[in-house]
């Protein structure tokens, strides 16, 4: 079992690799935003390894477009959607060149008629300023009857919210952070989060059966170098991947990472990160929306919820 899970380390990390390799010599928000995001891809390539194979995939959100581009490596006939693809980096033009301008806040999206086995809504939701519906509406024109939704966004209910919270200290992303990226990026950030059973009703009233979903904290594998760098390509940037390595830790720090994981085993819909794999069954269900206002809103009157 060890010896299979470091074979699919070794490939995805030769994979994030070769991509850091294509965008070091950028000197834009990319570079910076793949090593910030390291654990998070790591992560969420060990689950499309798991759970699906080479398919037609439709990456919504997709900048700065580092999955997109290990998509392509894997052999997956993957396009991206984003606001402004002139920003993605020239390093990725084969990204650019498979990804469509489209503002998805906006209903109508101009994406041509293909429909897509695998649809990614990674690190989307949180950002939206609408309602999210209005992006789920648009899924329905492009997603195969049984084709996947691969999700992700942070977790409302985390441990670490609900203790700062309780401890009276910042629970969202502080003032300051919010309008410096509005004035540098052109949006605040984070909208809204969202707990595990809101993302699992937005995805039963639009017929999605979930097939796997994880609580997950992105913390460090603590993978052993010497024992997996046999099997990486000769030239690996061992030190841009630092926080995997167990040797990179000290014991207090190991020790860290070993009790959130049990954390997580004990207490599982409270680690910071939601990601769900969900197969789409059915058609959009308005009435199972009213049915879910009236369980968790019951003050609100019905005759005067727009529902379109």
């Amino acid at each position: 079992m060890q010896k299979k899970a470091s074979k699919k380390y070794e490939k995805i990390l030769n994979y994030l690799d070769l991509v850091g390799k294509l965008i070091e010599q950028d000197s834009d928000y990319s570079e910076v935003y793949f090593k910030n995001q390291l654990l998070r891809y790591f992560q969420s390539l060990l689950i499309v390894d798991d759970c699906f194979t080479p398919a037609s995939v439709l990456d919504v959100g997709s900048y700065p477009s580092h999955i997109h581009k290990v998509l392509l490596m894997m052999g997956y006939d993957a396009y991206g959607i984003d606001i402004n693809p002139s920003r993605i980096s020239p390093s990725l033009n084969d990204c650019k060149d498979r990804t469509y301008k489209v503002d998805i806040e906006h209903s109508g999206w101009d994406i041509g008629k293909k429909k897509y086995e695998i649809i990614f809504l990674l690190e989307v939701l949180e950002h939206l300023h609408v309602n999210p519906f209005i992006v789920f509406n648009e899924l329905e024109n492009f997603i195969k009857k049984d084709g996947c939704l691969f999700l992700s966004t942070p977790n409302l209910l985390s441990i670490k919210n609900r203790i700062n919270f309780l401890a009276g200290k910042y629970v969202f992303e502080h003032p300051f952070s919010v309008y410096e990226k509005l004035e540098r990026q052109g949006s605040r950030g984070h909208q809204r989060l969202y707990s595990l059973d809101e993302i699992e009703d937005i995805l039963d009233v639009y017929g999605y059966s979930i097939t796997n979903k994880w609580c997950l904290n992105e913390s460090s594998p603590l993978i052993s170098k010497h024992k997996i760098s046999k099997n990486l390509s000769p030239d690996f940037d061992f030190k841009k991947f630092v926080v995997f390595w167990k040797h990179s830790f000290s014991w207090r720090g190991k020790l860290k990472i070993k009790i959130e994981n049990l954390m997580n085993i004990l207490f599982h819909n409270y680690y910071n990160s939601i990601y769900i794999v969900a197969r789409k069954k059915n058609a959009f269900d308005k009435e199972k929306i009213i049915s879910k206002i009236k369980k968790s809103d019951p003050w609100i009157s019905i005759e005067k919820f727009n529902l379109k």
